[in-house]
């Protein structure tokens, strides 16, 4: 699926992928993962794709700490 994210970037995600989604980097990570808040939980939906910000280049960025954190996956 296409959509666009907060940023206003166009972002290939998963089919299942809906409103609300967060797209995130893990830790170390290379790629870009769709999740699903479940309360105090996340559930892992899909893989994401978005151009520039792949192959470690989100946690290239100046300042990326500000917007991690920490959530458990179901």
């Amino acid at each position: 699926s296409i959509c666009l994210v907060d940023n206003h970037r166009i972002c290939l995600a998963h089919r299942n992928t809906r409103a609300g989604d967060v797209v995130v980097v893990f830790r170390g990570g290379q790629n870009l993962y769709v999740i699903r808040s479940r309360g105090k939980y996340y559930q892992y939906v899909g893989d994401a794709y978005i151009y520039g910000l792949m192959n470690g280049e989100v946690t290239a960025k100046d300042g990326w700490e500000r917007s991690a954190e920490e959530f458990s996956l179901i």
